[in-house]
């Protein structure tokens, strides 16, 4: 198959390939441009395409959500934790399987499944993360640890 057939079935048209891992990253969202970028290693034919899957999705997820918070920070039992990583990261680890995660993003899953076990489900901080209102976030947090 050709490299512009490969690109097409994985990728939105929209999406480029490059260097990433140059940064770290098997792939990465730029919320102000909206850019999204993937490892050439993506287009490799032998590659793990479920891997890539998941990765594609880890990215729509952060289309999704907000580019602008009200606070940079969450305080969950009695430990502070940056809005940026943990819960979008979180957020946009929970498709994945923890096996295709480094370490940080092991955790902020794990963290993200915590706050969302602490309310009960995923949908008020879901909701946070895409409205970027981690202030309502942190009364419905702060009133559950109370109860």
């Amino acid at each position: 198959r050709s490299y512009a057939a490969t690109k097409r079935s994985l990728f939105d048209p929209s999406y480029e390939v490059g260097h990433t891992e140059r940064e770290g990253a098997a792939a990465w969202y730029e919320p102000g441009t909206g850019r999204t970028a993937f490892s050439f290693s993506a287009m490799d034919p032998h590659a793990d395409q479920g891997y890539w899957r998941s990765v594609r999705r880890h990215e729509e997820v952060h289309q999704g959500q907000a580019h602008v918070f009200n606070s940079g920070t969450l305080v969950v039992d009695n430990k502070v934790l940056d809005v940026l990583p943990v819960l979008t990261e979180g957020q946009a680890t929970q498709g994945q399987l923890a096996s295709d995660l480094t370490p940080d993003y092991f955790q902020y899953q794990q963290t993200y499944r915590q706050i969302a076990s602490l309310l009960g489900s995923r949908a008020s901080l879901d909701a946070a993360v895409e409205s970027g209102d981690v202030l309502v976030l942190q009364e419905s947090i702060t009133a559950s640890e109370t109860r």
